[in-house]
Protein backbone atom coordinates (compact mmCIF):
# COMPACT_ATOMS: atom_id res chain seq x y z
CA UNK A 1 0.00 0.00 0.00
CA UNK A 2 0.96 3.54 -0.71
CA UNK A 3 2.63 5.91 2.08
CA UNK A 4 -0.05 7.90 3.63
CA UNK A 5 -0.55 12.15 2.11
CA UNK A 6 0.34 14.39 5.13
CA UNK A 7 -2.99 14.76 6.23
CA UNK A 8 -4.06 11.50 6.91
CA UNK A 9 -0.43 10.08 8.66
CA UNK A 10 -0.93 12.66 10.81
CA UNK A 11 -3.76 11.95 12.35
CA UNK A 12 -3.98 8.05 12.47
CA UNK A 13 0.73 7.57 12.40
CA UNK A 14 0.04 6.18 16.14
CA UNK A 15 -3.04 4.11 15.67
CA UNK A 16 -3.13 0.01 15.09
CA UNK A 17 -5.68 -1.18 11.89
CA UNK A 18 -7.42 -4.16 11.07
CA UNK A 19 -8.29 -5.28 7.38
CA UNK A 20 -12.03 -4.65 6.36
CA UNK A 21 -12.93 -8.28 4.44
CA UNK A 22 -16.57 -7.54 3.69
CA UNK A 23 -18.05 -6.82 0.54
CA UNK A 24 -17.07 -6.42 -2.82
CA UNK A 25 -15.68 -3.01 -3.58
CA UNK A 26 -12.31 -2.50 -5.36
CA UNK A 27 -11.26 -0.19 -2.76
CA UNK A 28 -9.07 -0.88 0.65
CA UNK A 29 -10.35 -0.03 4.17
CA UNK A 30 -8.84 0.13 7.29
CA UNK A 31 -11.03 -0.33 10.77
CA UNK A 32 -8.81 1.47 13.73
CA UNK A 33 -8.73 0.11 16.87
CA UNK A 34 -8.31 3.03 19.22
CA UNK A 35 -10.66 5.20 17.46
CA UNK A 36 -13.92 4.65 16.05
CA UNK A 37 -12.34 5.64 12.48
CA UNK A 38 -12.44 4.07 9.06
CA UNK A 39 -10.07 4.75 6.20
CA UNK A 40 -11.23 4.30 2.71
CA UNK A 41 -8.56 4.42 0.26
CA UNK A 42 -10.45 4.62 -3.43
CA UNK A 43 -8.17 3.09 -6.51
CA UNK A 44 -10.79 4.91 -8.77
CA UNK A 45 -10.31 8.11 -8.02
CA UNK A 46 -13.65 9.81 -9.61
CA UNK A 47 -15.37 7.60 -7.39
CA UNK A 48 -13.63 8.68 -4.45
CA UNK A 49 -14.09 11.82 -4.89
CA UNK A 50 -17.98 11.09 -5.67
CA UNK A 51 -18.79 9.03 -2.59
CA UNK A 52 -16.80 12.15 -0.59
CA UNK A 53 -19.42 14.30 -2.25
CA UNK A 54 -22.25 12.40 -1.44
CA UNK A 55 -21.37 11.95 2.60
CA UNK A 56 -20.76 15.84 2.84
CA UNK A 57 -24.54 16.41 0.49
CA UNK A 58 -26.14 13.51 2.62
CA UNK A 59 -24.68 15.03 6.07
CA UNK A 60 -26.61 18.21 5.04
CA UNK A 61 -29.87 16.41 4.05
CA UNK A 62 -29.93 14.81 8.11
CA UNK A 63 -29.09 11.32 6.92
CA UNK A 64 -27.17 9.25 9.23
CA UNK A 65 -24.06 8.69 7.45
CA UNK A 66 -20.31 8.33 8.56
CA UNK A 67 -18.54 11.47 9.05
CA UNK A 68 -15.37 12.95 6.97
CA UNK A 69 -12.49 13.87 9.54
CA UNK A 70 -10.42 14.12 6.82
CA UNK A 71 -9.71 13.58 2.79
CA UNK A 72 -6.51 13.39 1.06
CA UNK A 73 -5.81 12.48 -2.29
CA UNK A 74 -2.05 11.92 -4.31
CA UNK A 75 -1.53 10.45 -7.58
CA UNK A 76 -2.96 7.35 -7.63
CA UNK A 77 -5.44 7.12 -4.86
CA UNK A 78 -8.00 9.39 -3.00
CA UNK A 79 -8.18 9.02 0.81
CA UNK A 80 -11.57 9.34 2.72
CA UNK A 81 -11.11 9.13 6.62
CA UNK A 82 -14.50 8.79 8.18
CA UNK A 83 -16.07 7.90 11.40
CA UNK A 84 -16.82 4.51 11.99
CA UNK A 85 -20.80 3.96 11.65
CA UNK A 86 -22.79 2.80 15.51
CA UNK A 87 -24.55 -0.22 15.80
CA UNK A 88 -24.41 -3.49 13.82
CA UNK A 89 -24.62 -4.73 10.29
CA UNK A 90 -28.25 -5.69 9.58
CA UNK A 91 -26.64 -9.18 8.21
CA UNK A 92 -24.97 -9.63 11.88
CA UNK A 93 -25.68 -13.09 12.97
CA UNK A 94 -27.25 -10.92 15.83
CA UNK A 95 -29.71 -9.54 13.72
CA UNK A 96 -30.39 -12.23 11.37
CA UNK A 97 -32.13 -13.90 14.49
CA UNK A 98 -35.25 -11.32 14.17
CA UNK A 99 -35.98 -11.00 10.08
CA UNK A 100 -39.25 -9.40 10.95
CA UNK A 101 -37.46 -6.56 12.85
CA UNK A 102 -34.66 -6.36 10.30
CA UNK A 103 -37.23 -6.48 7.12
CA UNK A 104 -38.81 -3.80 8.64
CA UNK A 105 -36.44 -1.07 9.26
CA UNK A 106 -34.70 -2.14 5.75
CA UNK A 107 -38.17 -0.96 4.44
CA UNK A 108 -38.07 2.13 6.40
CA UNK A 109 -34.49 3.27 5.59
CA UNK A 110 -35.96 3.12 1.59
CA UNK A 111 -38.48 5.07 2.40
CA UNK A 112 -35.95 7.66 4.07
CA UNK A 113 -33.92 7.83 1.16
CA UNK A 114 -36.90 8.24 -1.17
CA UNK A 115 -38.21 11.11 0.91
CA UNK A 116 -35.46 13.36 0.31
CA UNK A 117 -35.88 16.04 -2.09
CA UNK A 118 -34.25 15.47 -5.34
CA UNK A 119 -34.87 18.61 -7.07
CA UNK A 120 -31.72 19.77 -6.17
CA UNK A 121 -29.76 16.55 -6.22
CA UNK A 122 -26.25 16.69 -8.21
CA UNK A 123 -26.24 12.95 -8.23
CA UNK A 124 -27.70 11.26 -11.01
CA UNK A 125 -27.63 7.17 -11.49
CA UNK A 126 -30.77 6.68 -14.53
CA UNK A 127 -30.46 3.69 -16.23
CA UNK A 128 -28.59 6.08 -18.66
CA UNK A 129 -25.95 7.15 -16.32
CA UNK A 130 -25.79 3.05 -15.22
CA UNK A 131 -25.17 1.84 -18.61
CA UNK A 132 -22.38 4.01 -19.49
CA UNK A 133 -20.49 3.16 -16.62
CA UNK A 134 -21.45 -0.77 -17.53
CA UNK A 135 -20.52 0.46 -21.04
CA UNK A 136 -16.85 0.66 -19.78
CA UNK A 137 -16.44 -2.28 -17.91
CA UNK A 138 -17.55 -4.15 -20.45
CA UNK A 139 -14.74 -2.25 -22.95
CA UNK A 140 -12.14 -3.04 -20.19
CA UNK A 141 -12.99 -6.63 -20.09
CA UNK A 142 -14.23 -5.83 -16.47
CA UNK A 143 -17.31 -8.00 -16.37
CA UNK A 144 -16.84 -11.13 -14.18
CA UNK A 145 -19.06 -14.12 -15.44
CA UNK A 146 -17.66 -16.53 -12.61
CA UNK A 147 -19.29 -13.97 -10.48
CA UNK A 148 -23.11 -13.66 -11.94
CA UNK A 149 -25.97 -15.28 -9.94
CA UNK A 150 -27.58 -18.26 -11.88
CA UNK A 151 -30.56 -17.38 -10.01
CA UNK A 152 -30.92 -13.86 -11.79
CA UNK A 153 -29.52 -14.76 -15.00
CA UNK A 154 -31.20 -17.90 -15.31
CA UNK A 155 -29.47 -19.00 -18.53
CA UNK A 156 -30.82 -15.90 -20.85
CA UNK A 157 -27.29 -14.41 -21.44
CA UNK A 158 -24.24 -16.27 -22.86
CA UNK A 159 -21.61 -13.21 -22.94
CA UNK A 160 -21.73 -9.78 -20.83
CA UNK A 161 -22.20 -7.87 -24.25
CA UNK A 162 -25.62 -9.89 -24.73
CA UNK A 163 -26.84 -8.72 -21.07
CA UNK A 164 -26.04 -5.03 -21.74
CA UNK A 165 -27.53 -5.43 -25.45
CA UNK A 166 -30.77 -6.34 -24.14
CA UNK A 167 -30.37 -4.05 -20.94
CA UNK A 168 -29.93 -0.81 -23.31
CA UNK A 169 -33.13 -2.35 -25.53
CA UNK A 170 -35.39 -2.69 -22.82
CA UNK A 171 -35.55 0.31 -20.51
CA UNK A 172 -37.90 0.97 -18.55
CA UNK A 173 -39.73 3.82 -17.52
CA UNK A 174 -38.52 5.25 -14.71
CA UNK A 175 -39.61 6.97 -11.30
CA UNK A 176 -36.88 8.77 -10.74
CA UNK A 177 -36.33 9.14 -6.75
CA UNK A 178 -32.52 8.94 -4.53
CA UNK A 179 -31.40 5.66 -4.40
CA UNK A 180 -28.62 4.68 -2.09
CA UNK A 181 -27.48 2.43 -5.24
CA UNK A 182 -26.04 -0.87 -2.94
CA UNK A 183 -29.02 -1.59 -0.60
CA UNK A 184 -27.42 -4.66 0.46
CA UNK A 185 -27.51 -5.56 4.37
CA UNK A 186 -23.80 -5.44 5.15
CA UNK A 187 -24.25 -1.68 4.02
CA UNK A 188 -27.31 -0.69 6.52
CA UNK A 189 -26.74 -0.18 10.35
CA UNK A 190 -28.78 -1.41 13.15
CA UNK A 191 -28.65 -0.08 16.82
CA UNK A 192 -30.81 -0.97 19.62
CA UNK A 193 -33.71 -2.30 17.16
CA UNK A 194 -33.50 1.23 15.33
CA UNK A 195 -31.51 2.01 11.70
CA UNK A 196 -28.60 3.63 13.07
CA UNK A 197 -26.67 4.58 9.62
CA UNK A 198 -25.72 4.05 5.87
CA UNK A 199 -22.78 2.83 4.35
CA UNK A 200 -20.94 2.59 1.12
CA UNK A 201 -22.70 5.38 -0.88
CA UNK A 202 -20.43 5.55 -4.07
CA UNK A 203 -23.90 4.06 -6.18
CA UNK A 204 -26.14 6.66 -4.28
CA UNK A 205 -27.88 9.56 -6.26
CA UNK A 206 -31.33 9.65 -8.22
CA UNK A 207 -32.79 6.84 -9.66
CA UNK A 208 -36.22 4.71 -10.06
CA UNK A 209 -37.59 3.34 -6.73
CA UNK A 210 -37.34 -0.08 -7.38
CA UNK A 211 -33.43 -0.08 -7.84
CA UNK A 212 -33.22 -0.30 -3.84
CA UNK A 213 -36.19 -2.73 -3.55
CA UNK A 214 -34.36 -5.17 -5.92
CA UNK A 215 -30.31 -5.15 -4.16
CA UNK A 216 -32.24 -5.35 -0.66
CA UNK A 217 -34.54 -8.07 -1.70
CA UNK A 218 -31.28 -10.11 -3.21
CA UNK A 219 -29.60 -9.33 0.07
CA UNK A 220 -32.14 -10.21 2.09
CA UNK A 221 -32.43 -13.78 0.44
CA UNK A 222 -28.75 -14.14 0.41
CA UNK A 223 -28.51 -13.41 4.18
CA UNK A 224 -31.52 -14.97 5.29
CA UNK A 225 -30.87 -18.04 3.13
CA UNK A 226 -34.39 -18.35 1.86
CA UNK A 227 -36.76 -16.76 -0.32
CA UNK A 228 -40.04 -16.63 2.47
CA UNK A 229 -39.53 -13.13 3.27
CA UNK A 230 -39.87 -11.31 0.03
CA UNK A 231 -43.93 -10.94 -0.46
CA UNK A 232 -43.13 -9.62 3.76
CA UNK A 233 -40.32 -7.25 2.17
CA UNK A 234 -42.28 -6.26 -0.97
CA UNK A 235 -45.88 -5.55 1.33
CA UNK A 236 -44.08 -2.84 3.29
CA UNK A 237 -44.21 -0.07 0.15
CA UNK A 238 -47.35 2.14 -0.52
CA UNK A 239 -46.87 0.99 -4.00
CA UNK A 240 -47.45 -2.26 -6.45
CA UNK A 241 -43.77 -3.66 -6.93
CA UNK A 242 -43.29 -4.30 -10.58
CA UNK A 243 -41.13 -7.35 -10.35
CA UNK A 244 -39.98 -6.90 -14.44
CA UNK A 245 -38.65 -4.02 -12.98
CA UNK A 246 -36.71 -6.21 -9.98
CA UNK A 247 -35.41 -8.57 -12.77
CA UNK A 248 -34.41 -5.60 -14.61
CA UNK A 249 -32.00 -3.87 -12.02
CA UNK A 250 -30.61 -7.81 -10.82
CA UNK A 251 -29.51 -7.74 -14.47
CA UNK A 252 -28.14 -4.41 -14.38
CA UNK A 253 -26.47 -4.96 -11.47
CA UNK A 254 -24.10 -8.04 -13.02
CA UNK A 255 -22.39 -5.80 -15.04
CA UNK A 256 -20.96 -4.41 -11.90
Amino acid sequence: MPRYPKAIHTLISNLHWTKDTIGMGNSHVRLFIEKPWVLKIFHDCDQGHREIALLRWLDEQKIPVPKIIETAEDKKYVYLLMTKLEGLMSCDPMMVKKPEMVIDLLADGIKRLQRINIQDCPFSLTIKDRLKIAKTYLEKGEVDMDTWDTDIIKGRFQTPQELYTYLENHQPKEDLVFVHGDYCLPNIFIKEDTLSGFLDLGLAGIADKHLDLAICMRSIKYNFETDQHKELFFSKFDFVVDEKKIDYYLLLDELF
